[in-house]
């Protein structure tokens, strides 16, 4: 797992917007982050930069989202 960092963020978001709408939830939450709302949440990913789990944790998950190929 890799927590991701502000220019990986942006990356994530732009990956997330190909697979609209089934991406919508987590795509959002990034989106928001993105442009400075603030978070105490990690963004975790399986591998990168071709993570299948990307998840927004605290102390339970937020929003997971599988994406298959």
């Amino acid at each position: 797992m890799k927590t991701l960092k502000r220019f990986e963020l942006q990356v994530a978001e732009e990956v997330l917007k190909k697979h609209l709408p089934k991406s919508f939830k987590v795509y959002g939450f990034l989106y928001y982050i993105n442009r400075g709302k603030p978070t105490t949440l990690e963004v975790v990913v399986d591998e990168w930069p071709d993570f299948k789990v990307i998840i927004a944790d605290l102390t339970s998950k937020i929003g997971t989202l599988w994406i298959t190929h």
